[in-house]
């Protein structure tokens, strides 16, 4: 398709129609292609490309163009509109622009067609014009089907060529002659061409954008793989504190019955119109910790209610600090109520202890984890100071006590950290800054009732999957006070080679902090309607009956 858009830019260059053309291909051929299939997948395959054509010396640039079709579907190639830009008028009549089909390859630099120009060629601009040829005699056939459909003796001449090469098409494409009209039995169909296409679609195909096998390949990692029924393997990231913002979930609650009826229920269990806050601030009291845990919960666990009502579930599920706790619920490890007392009484326990031990957080970029515990045990003289979320490569969060943190921050500067940002938290959380409010939440944790996760929670603490009550309950008894080692369970989840990731809730943090482990992770997210619509179109879902 390409190279026949690129005879296009030649003609209209050439003939002076247009100064410059942007030229762009797309082939999704994987919607139609079990990527599976391994005797396909390295013939047909997806890619994209764009290139902007202008004129230029008359020795350079394009100077032939050959498709080698057999000229069967030559009508296919013709501009008929007599409005269409491009259309040269001669004489009064509109003569559509044309691309012999029986010609072969673009030909570059120093090339002509079949040798040397033609006498009486002429260049305009880069491209390599013949010369325009008569108008036809009075019942002779047009010049733009000479040699395609109309002239006889030129087909007859021919036919030789067009039957070799319509067998050289049928020896790769057993389906050619069905598309073309004739019928076969159904079991004569290749294997792995248009198998289950229909069935994948509504089941969550991903479609032409996932099949990113290739760069896996080249990068040295297995290539995704589906289930045997075709469903795609989603990995669900929940959000933590610091992702909230002012509106958050309100479109997504206005348009969907589900999402609303979250918040609702979130204003119940906490006991005052939790969702007015979000939607409509202050921003001040959004920060509030014990408001902006319940908050972010409350986004994440509404917009899983809409995915979870187009049929869309996880195959794994991970949360960043708090959004531990949102993917407990999506893996049905805790009832939502349960999920916002928990949360509720995590915030207020970790604001108090923050007031009775100050400390602050800051983020340490463009130095490596063993640096900054060597710049943390320098500065431990000046108080607790501790990596506390180790978020990427080159992104760590230290956490301690305020002396000591701005201390770190100073060597870290010293030693050439990009920068080094004091975080805008009420508290040194995820350190033993938080041992009071690790005593309560424990308490808390051994009152509610745990369920074994319906999936794998990757959790924080040891970067690893869980699969049962007892071991979800002691990783989020134990995050308070240990690092969120955010980086090694992205990257187990990497290994796992699922289709796509998929944010859950507020913000784009965590895709952020996913893309330089792998730049070619396919990762979506639902924040909002749109972003919901973005991704439902990017999984092939099928709304739900009464879904917006």
């Amino acid at each position: 398709g390409f190279v026949y858009g690129m005879g296009l830019v030649r003609g209209l260059i050439g003939t002076g129609v247009a100064e410059n053309v942007l030229l762009i291909g797309v082939e999704t051929l994987s919607r139609i292609v079990d990527y599976t299939d391994r005797n396909t997948c390295v013939l047909f395959g997806d890619g994209a490309g764009a290139a902007v054509f202008a004129g230029c010396g008359a020795e350079d640039g394009i100077l032939g163009v050959s498709m080698h079709s057999d000229g069967v579907l030559g009508d296919l190639l013709e501009v008929r509109r007599r409005d269409v830009a491009g259309v040269s008028r001669h004489r009064g009549r509109a003569r559509p622009l044309h691309q012999d089909a029986r010609q072969g390859a673009v030909q570059g630099r120093g090339a002509r067609d079949g040798g040397e120009p033609a006498p009486g060629a002429r260049h305009r601009r880069a491209f390599a014009v013949g010369p325009r040829p008569a108008h036809p005699a009075p019942g002779e056939p047009p010049h733009h089907r000479r040699g395609v459909r109309a002239d006889g003796a030129a087909r007859e001449q021919g036919g030789g060529q067009h039957r070799s090469l319509r067998e050289h098409v049928l020896r790769f494409d057993s389906d050619q002659p069905r598309r073309g009209g004739a019928r076969r039995p159904r079991r004569a169909r290749r294997p792995g061409r248009l198998r289950g296409v229909r069935r994948r679609r509504h089941l969550g195909r991903l479609g032409g954008a996932l099949d990113g096998a290739g760069a896996e390949a080249r990068a040295g990692r297995r290539p995704r793989r589906r289930s045997e029924r075709g469903q795609v393997k989603l990995a669900f990231l929940f959000p933590g504190q610091g992702a909230q913002s002012v509106g958050m979930g309100r479109a997504l609650a206005q348009r969907h019955a589900a999402a609303g009826a979250v918040f609702e229920t979130a204003d119940r269990v906490v006991g005052f119109p939790l969702s007015r806050v979000c939607w409509e601030g202050p921003e001040d009291e959004l920060r509030m910790t014990a408001i902006a845990q319940p908050a972010l919960l409350a986004h994440s666990v509404a917009a899983l209610s809409v995915l979870e009502q187009a049929g869309i579930r996880p195959a794994w599920v991970a949360g960043h600090s708090l959004g531990e706790y949102s993917a407990a619920v999506a893996a049905g490890a805790i009832p939502f109520e349960d999920a916002v007392r928990l949360v509720h009484r995590r915030g207020e326990l970790m604001h108090r202890a923050g007031i009775e031990q100050p400390g602050t957080m800051a983020a340490i970029l463009g130095l490596d984890l063993p640096a900054i515990e060597a710049l943390c045990a320098e500065a431990s003289s000046q108080g607790v100071v501790r990596a506390a979320n180790l978020n990427a490569p080159g992104q760590v969060v230290i956490s301690g006590e305020i002396p000591a943190v701005e201390r770190a921050c100073e060597i870290a500067r010293q030693r050439g950290a990009k920068r080094a940002i004091r975080l805008a938290v009420s508290g040194a959380f995820h350190s033993p800054l938080m041992g009071s409010a690790a005593q309560g939440l424990a308490a808390s944790l051994a009152a509610t009732s745990f369920r074994d996760p319906q999936c794998p929670v990757v959790t924080n603490v040891s970067a690893e999957p869980v699969t049962g009550a007892a071991e979800l309950r002691d990783a989020l008894e134990r995050q308070l006070l240990g690092a969120v080692r955010w980086e090694e369970s992205m990257r187990w989840l990497l290994a796992q080679s699922p289709d796509a990731f998929i944010e859950v809730g507020t913000g784009r943090v965590l895709r952020g902090l996913l893309r330089p482990l792998d730049s070619t992770a396919r990762t979506l997210g639902v924040d909002d309607p749109d972003s919901l619509a973005a991704t439902l179109s990017a999984l092939g879902a099928v709304p739900a009956r009464g879904m917006a």
